[in-house]
Parts: C-alpha cells; sequence; structure tokens
C-alpha cells in the first residue's frame, strides 16, 4: 500500500506511530513530504494535501476521534452523517457495534468487560440488543424497539410456503424490513407474492420502509401493537 492510499484508508490524516507501524520510515516520509505528496498538520502528525475532516481536526488539537464521528474511517454503519463532532447517542452506538461485532471485529463480551461499574449500566445495556445476525441497519432498530416495547420477537424465521421472514412478532405477525432494493420492479413482485402467501399461511404482514424504521419508530411500533390487540381480541384469526 502506497503512503496516499493508506491515508486515504485513515481518514486522510495520521500520526507519525502509525506511520511507522505501517512500514513508512522516517526517510520515507522526508521524501514523500519534499514531493509533496504529504504535509505535515503538525508534529508528529501527516496527511493528504488539502484534505480536511473530522480526524484531521482531532489530530490537529492532539484528541482522538471516537463515536459516530469515527465510525466512516472504520467503514461502520450509521444511522445520519453528524453535521458537527459530537458524542454518540445510544442508537448510533448499537448499530455501529452490530456491524463491528459481525465483521467479526469486536466481541460483546469484550465490550461488557471493558465497561465496569454502575456508571457504564447504561452502556452495557445498549450491547443486549446486538443480535447474532442483521442483514441490514433496518434489522437492528427494528429488532430494538420491538424488545424495548416488551413483545417477544424471533428472527430470520423460515415459513412454509413463504421462505424467511425478517421477523416472528408474538407467533403471529410477520414484519418485514424493506431497504432501498424493495423497490426495485423485480422485488416488488417478489414481495407482494410473499406477502400472499404469508396471509394465505394463516398469519398477517406488515411492511415498514427506511423511513419507518429510521425516522418514525414510535408509529411503526404504533401499528405493530394495534394488529397485535386486534388478534388477541379476536378481530383477525391468526396461527
Amino acid at each position: 500500500m502506497d503512503i496516499e492510499a493508506f491515508l486515504r484508508y485513515r481518514g486522510g490524516t495520521a500520526r507519525t506511530a502509525s506511520l511507522h507501524i505501517a512500514g513508512f520510515s522516517r526517510l520515507r516520509l522526508d521524501k514523500e513530504l519534499a514531493a509533496g505528496q504529504i504535509v505535515r498538520v503538525r508534529r508528529g502528525v501527516y496527511g493528504l494535501p488539502n484534505h480536511t475532516g473530522a480526524v484531521r481536526l482531532a489530530l490537529q488539537h492532539n484528541a482522538l476521534l471516537t463515536c459516530v464521528s469515527a465510525a466512516p474511517v472504520y467503514q461502520l454503519w450509521t444511522l445520519q452523517k453528524p453535521a458537527l463532532v459530537h458524542l454518540s447517542q445510544t442508537l448510533e452506538a448499537l448499530v455501529m457495534v452490530q456491524c463491528a461485532a459481525q465483521r467479526g471485529e469486536v466481541t460483546v463480551d469484550f465490550l461488557c468487560s471493558k465497561l465496569p461499574g454502575n456508571r457504564n449500566a447504561r452502556a452495557r445495556a445498549v450491547l443486549d440488543y446486538v443480535i447474532p445476525r442483521a442483514d441490514s441497519i433496518l434489522e437492528v432498530l427494528a429488532n430494538y424497539h420491538f424488545r424495548k416495547a416488551g413483545l417477544s420477537v424471533r428472527r430470520h424465521v423460515e415459513l412454509d410456503g413463504v421462505g424467511e421472514v425478517d421477523f416472528l412478532v408474538e407467533e403471529c405477525l410477520v414484519v418485514e424490513t424493506d431497504g432501498q432494493t424493495h423497490l426495485e420492479p423485480k422485488q416488488v413482485r417478489k414481495d407482494r407474492a410473499r406477502n400472499n402467501a404469508t396471509v394465505v399461511g394463516g398469519r398477517l404482514c406488515l411492511r415498514f420502509s427506511y423511513a419507518d424504521v429510521v425516522h418514525h419508530p414510535e408509529r411503526m411500533l404504533a401499528q405493530v401493537l394495534a394488529v397485535l390487540e386486534h388478534t388477541r381480541r379476536g378481530t383477525f384469526s391468526a396461527t
């Protein structure tokens, strides 16, 4: 890897120690600096010319970039790109941990070991919502909201005549979370056929889009609870 590629991978800026560990010697840095391929941001910090961003801002001030602001550097899932460098919120933390954990880059047990004591109880609680497999950020968030509401949830359930569904809630309601690919005509036809097969098989189905799950989770949850209440009262006959 050349030094430009390495710096791009690290967000455009890196400390001298990191560059040395990656195999770039002091002599190599001096040559790249003289050639204008890199610039000295401050003592012990080098970067790409005319490059800006949160990583450089942090290293310029001898600070570490963490949480949601650091996520793009590690190619982790995030809910939205922050306008400012700031601390993480609960759901932001959850989706980043989920992404890193299922890529095998960190384990929940390891993170728990780094969060001892009562003051870290809230952070440890987030780890309870990390699931073994999530095909999208939508599954992580929907699972969080359903479980937070006290609902019984099974994920990636195989149903006869339907195939694998995202969620089976309270053993009677199928919930599917639809990303961008579900807008493609071929996938729309497939989803309609699966919906019909779900109803024919004796279960109801609700589908939610990215906007529903990410921006209006309270509305999504209200609809799920309403259908479950109808089922409880016998309005629907679900098996």
